[in-house]
């Protein structure tokens, strides 16, 4: 993991892309469970938002 090496996760500069979701096309849902796992999982590692 990223602490064997003496580092610390802080926070994530990138996102998933939500293009679809700020305009309402087809697609808005899957994109928005992927937002959704990706907060999941960084609250699991804790990093925060």
């Amino acid at each position: 993991m990223i602490e064997d090496a003496g580092f610390k996760l802080t926070i994530i500069e990138d996102n998933p892309p939500m293009d679809k979701i700020i305009y309402g096309l087809p697609g808005k849902e899957e994109q928005l469970e992927n937002v959704a796992k990706l907060i999941e999982n960084m609250g699991k590692l804790r990093i925060e938002v």
